[in-house]
């Protein structure tokens, strides 16, 4: 298996394909295998690019360090994993939690990030400030503290719910409720990531992202309100805004065949 000894912890990753580097970050509890669960993405992206999805610190194949995590800790971890395949730049592709890590990323160690895309992410900060935006970011912390009295299946309920939108969970859910992964990631690692993630802010600093990028968002994301996606297009000096119509938070499997040409058009 593929690791990075990264000082303190172990990452892991795969390579898929050839040309310009493209590394994938996946979102809060996710792992690299959930990319070509339901849609092939990475088998995808690698026709045409050498795609690099990895797994976060303390989830998948990745060791898990003690200590606090910290979206600034990551968006390091994807730095010294870059230096580690001696990779000097890469285009960069974040989705929502892993949206965060890419901001960061872009903003500590711009020299690293040619193209930016930034799918059903925020930056934070004032952002959460969007009415009922941090309540419904503050559900994530269900997965490992669930209120008192919710079954299992509510909780069920409540996260697809979150994470879909209605119709394409309906017409997909044999697919999506398959368990995808023999690597779930631990209740310790949940709260970690849900606190990196609450504390999460690249507001006042959005202008200073040099890379140019591309916000994908959808106009029904439950978890991740549209408005955070127009604050990052609009902040960020380079950057074009998609919203995509119908699509709930997971927008990019959802709308996937629609997306993908855009996609590669624009890292092209």
């Amino acid at each position: 298996m593929p690791t990075a000894k990264l000082d303190d912890f172990e990452l892991y990753y795969e390579v898929h394909g050839e040309g310009t580097p493209l590394v994938m970050i996946n979102g809060y509890s996710l792992n690299l295998d959930e990319w070509d669960q339901v849609v092939s993405r990475v088998e995808t992206l690698s026709k045409h690019h050498m795609v690099i999805p990895l797994d976060n610190r303390g989830t998948g194949r990745s060791s898990k360090p003690e200590g606090t995590y910290s979206i600034q800790t990551m968006a390091d971890d994807v730095a010294r994993f870059l230096d580690h395949l001696e990779i000097e730049k890469a285009h960069v592709l974040g989705v929502s939690m892993g949206g965060m890590i890419a901001q960061e990323l872009a903003l500590r160690h711009p020299d690293k990030v040619d193209a930016l895309v930034l799918v059903s992410t925020t930056p934070g900060g004032k952002a959460y400030d969007i009415p009922r935006q941090g309540e419904e970011l503050k559900k994530l912390s269900w997965w490992y503290s669930p209120p008192t009295g919710m079954s299992e299946q509510e909780l069920i309920d409540e996260g697809y719910g979150l994470a879909y939108y209605p119709k394409y969970f309906e017409e997909n859910r044999e697919r999506i409720m398959v368990p995808y992964t023999e690597y779930p990631t631990v209740a310790g690692t949940l709260e970690k990531q849900f606190d990196a993630c609450v504390d999460h802010d690249t507001y006042d600093r959005l202008s200073s992202i040099v890379a140019r990028t591309l916000v994908i968002h959808a106009a029904d994301d439950l978890l991740l309100f549209p408005e955070g996606g127009r604050i990052l297009a609009e902040n960020i000096p380079n950057a074009s805004l998609l919203i995509v119509n119908q699509a709930g938070h997971c927008v990019l499997e959802e709308k996937w065949d629609e997306l993908y040409p855009k996609i590669l058009a624009f890292l092209s």
